[in-house]
């Protein structure tokens, strides 16, 4: 496995004032879970090979967030934090240049 692209996403704007625990979940399961579980899965094999790309999308408002979107705003400030980890551990295993490639 070369390349990993966690691309999935779901956006629909809800008023934090009107956010169920169902609404919530449901947009941290599709960016967050997802990508974790897809990245889970492609790690040893990279690992293994001692080579792979990781690519997670993300968008302005994981940097910047927005109103009525707070589930939205974290969800992919989540990706950005996951990425950033996930470029430091690789650096220790796959060296320097690691996260200079990701």
């Amino acid at each position: 496995m070369d390349v990993l692209l966690n691309d999935a996403g779901i956006a629909y704007a809800t008023p934090f004032a009107d956010m169920t625990p169902e609404l919530w979940r449901r947009m941290l399961d599709v960016h967050i879970e997802g990508s974790y579980q897809c990245t889970y899965a492609a790690w040893p094999h990279m690992l293994e090979a001692g080579f792979g790309r990781l690519l997670f999308t993300s968008s302005p408002f994981g940097l910047y967030a927005a109103a009525g979107f707070s589930h939205y705003s974290a969800a992919k400030a989540a990706i950005l934090g996951l990425s950033k980890a996930l470029a430091l551990e690789g650096k220790d295993v796959f060296g320097e240049s690691w996260s200079e490639r990701s």
